[in-house]
């Protein structure tokens, strides 16, 4: 009789043994290489204080952040912060990590103190992150009381400030390791980073390629392919004839005529509606109070004179030139961001006759000299610059367009040494501009498109607003003052397109300008690895 129970015994243990190993070698694992062609990766480093959010494909494929964002509705998912709360007063931000993820290769837990680090990195003086500068202002302390809380202690009231360390609006705030980047030191880090991400980066070389290699197991997605190279492609032609001939399989940021290319050949295109915000600022326009101010060289330009502002933006015909370019996927913008109520605004007229009327009474009546530089973050920006080069010729105005790097030129921005310049610039559709607002716009702003006392007092009023019909009241408010005192050259709203190779299912790009989501990209034929949600 015990001979027959061990018997028994040991078949169900067999049993299950095989059970087991069958179903666990059944469960899918990344396979493939997915490659996709894209203009730039700015600095192409691993640390966001040291790189723009350009690079951000390089960062979500090895960090994992606080709070993600659905790709289709842009609410916001918990990541490595499974819940955050405010404090009445929204003057105490606490965000609660999620337990037991693990940092690669034996770094440890991610944990509290690991937040603090990031947060800190990027609240450096001498940091280029966008949201820095902001930060620095109104963070007045970080604590840690336990090992997974993390208390954000502010200056003042900012019921917005989460979307900071949201993927869909910043993908600049990854959570590093602190242990790893104090052991091996900041320059290491930035070049071999160790995070809690989906990837590990394999090889890197400077201007041409990034490799990553999937990992089997992740808390938030396993890769459906298991390389992903991110090649450095700036012409969006050449990234077109590379998808045709199967030497990638994303095409990102293309126009709409090599768009319209790539689907006659029999390749998908996937279109991210209103994406991004196509401007031109005006440099060279610091207020005082801000410390890059230099007296004799700052607010000296013809545009300070909101004369020449108007004449030079009425001088554009915009819808013959976002006809051309976009076709009927762009809209015809008033103001340079799409701020609440923007659609309700006047447009810009076409009036020619009125600008060169403008330019005289401004003392200008033979016009003026300047230079635009353009770059390739987005394809069309060299040929949109040519346009409106053409249409400030027929006023007297003579732009010089100026070829150049992107990252180049951000350091340039960044130090406010931009008079007599104008330049192409993109942005991308974040959901609360209340909140990014002074990044831009603003003394001290990170990134320095324009400052004004009209605007900065505009902007102050919006954030020390904590009822959410009165920040919209005072956004609108803000949009109106932006339009009146013509603070910079908006063009249009736009779509990204990118042509999608037959290896490729489904991808859902996101909304931000900057090449994302590449972890989520699914096989033609989906392996349906595992994944804990879809951004």
């Amino acid at each position: 009789m015990h001979a027959k129970l061990r018997l028994k015994a040991t078949l169900v243990v067999v049993f299950l043994v095989l059970f087991v190993s069958t179903t666990f070698s059944a469960t899918p694992k990344p396979e493939g290489v997915l490659t996709a062609a894209i203009p730039t990766l700015a600095e192409e480093g691993f640390l966001p204080d040291r790189c723009s959010a350009t690079a951000a494909a390089l960062w979500e494929s090895v960090y994992d952040f606080l709070i993600y964002a659905d790709s289709r509705t842009q609410k916001p998912i918990p990541g490595l912060a499974e819940r955050w709360e405010y404090s009445k007063d929204y003057k105490t931000l606490t965000f609660h990590i999620r337990k037991g993820i693990q940092f690669h290769d034996g770094w440890g837990e991610v944990t509290a103190e690991d937040v603090k680090f990031s947060i800190e990195l990027n609240m450096r003086p001498t940091s280029l992150n966008i949201v820095g500068s902001e930060l620095r202002k109104i963070v007045r302390t970080i604590e840690v009381p336990n090992r997974y809380t993390v208390v954000l202690q502010l200056r003042e009231p900012d019921p917005v400030l989460w979307l900071s360390f949201c993927t869909a609006d910043n993908p600049s705030f990854p959570v590093l390791c602190k242990k790893y980047v104090e052991t091996v030191g900041e320059e290491k880090a930035n070049r071999r980073p160790i995070g809690s991400g989906p990837y590990r980066l394999v090889e890197q070389k400077s201007g041409d390629y990034t490799k990553f290699e999937a990992y089997d197991t992740h808390w938030l997605v396993v890769p459906e392919f298991k390389y992903l190279v991110l090649r450095i492609v700036p012409e969006d032609s050449t990234r077109v004839a590379m998808l045709k001939t199967g030497q990638v399989d994303i095409a990102h940021n293309i126009t709409i005529d090599l768009a319209k290319e790539v689907e006659k050949v029999g390749f998908r295109v996937v279109v991210a509606h209103n994406a991004e915000i196509v401007f031109l600022p005006f440099g060279g326009m610091l207020l005082p109070e801000d410390k890059r101010y230099v007296e004799g060289y700052h607010r000296k330009d013809p545009w300070k004179d909101i004369r020449v502002r108007e004449a030079m933006n009425i001088a554009l015909d915009r819808k013959s030139i976002i006809k051309a370019v976009y076709g009927d996927t762009a809209t015809v913008a008033p103001i340079w961001i799409p701020l609440t109520g923007w659609d309700k605004l006047a447009p810009i007229p076409y009036d020619p006759q009125r600008a060169k009327k403008l330019l005289a009474e401004a003392g200008y009546p033979s016009g003026f000299a300047f230079k635009v530089l353009t770059h390739p973050k987005r394809p069309e920006l060299p040929l949109l610059a040519q346009a409106a080069a053409g249409y400030w010729d027929a006023i007297g105005l003579k732009a010089e367009i100026v070829p150049g790097d992107y990252a180049q030129w951000r350091d340039v921005n960044k130090t406010g040494k931009t008079a007599g310049w104008l330049w192409t610039h993109v942005l991308g559709d974040f959901p609360d501009w209340s909140q990014r607002l002074s990044g831009y716009d603003s003394p001290g702003a990170s990134t320095p498109l324009w400052s004004s006392e009209e605007t900065t007092l505009a902007i102050r009023k919006v954030q020390a607003e904590m009822d959410p019909r009165k920040r919209d009241a005072a956004l609108r408010e803000l949009g109106k003052t932006y339009r009146a005192l013509y603070s910079q050259i908006p063009l249009a709203f736009v779509p990204m397109f990118h042509g999608v190779g037959k290896m490729v299912g489904e991808w859902r790009p996101g909304h931000t300008l900057h090449p994302t989501n590449f972890a989520f990209v699914r096989h033609a034929k989906p392996l349906n690895t595992y994944r804990l949600f879809t951004p």
